[in-house]
Parts: C-alpha cells; structure tokens; sequence
C-alpha cells in the first residue's frame, strides 16, 4: 500500500466515501506533500547560498574600498626632485 495520509483517510472514510477511492485520494494527497517538502527544502538551500553571497559582495564592496582610499586618499605631497632643483640658485 502507497504511503498516505491517515487522517485524510479517516476524514473520507468518515464522509461515506468507498474505502478504496479513501486510499486512492489519500495517497495523491500525500504525493503533494511529498512535493512541496521537496521545493521547501530547495528554497532553504537557495536560502543559504544567497546569505554566502551576499557576504561575499559586502566584502568585496570593502575590500574595494579600502584600495581607493589607499589610492586615492590624503596624504602629504611631495615636491619631485627635478622641481627641487631648479629652485635652487
């Protein structure tokens, strides 16, 4: 006998409906159950992945950001030597 629901079985079982069409609808029943475990547990896994990545773009932001700074940020500006040079008498 497929695996199904017993309380559906009992509820169709309890409306007077024949006991082989009780199982039969029970057992469909428990089919989409079945399924919907299935996609519940694929929506956690890409649940998962999305958290990882959105990790791994905050650090990237950072990471990039920290290189600008260093590239771009203050810092104290020194006269080149051939500038130097010509200054002097």
């Amino acid at each position: 006998m497929p695996v199904m629901l017993e309380k559906t079985y009992r509820a169709f079982i309890a409306a007077h409906v024949p006991e082989e069409q009780a199982a039969d609808a029970a057992a469909e029943l428990a089919g989409y159950e079945d399924h919907f475990a299935r996609i519940e547990k694929r929506l956690v896994q890409m649940d998962g992945r999305i958290n990882l990545l959105t990790w791994m773009v905050g650090f990237n932001l950072a990471m990039m950001v920290a290189v600008l700074f260093k590239v771009f940020g203050r810092y104290e500006r020194r006269p080149c030597r051939s500038t130097l040079r010509s200054s002097q008498p």
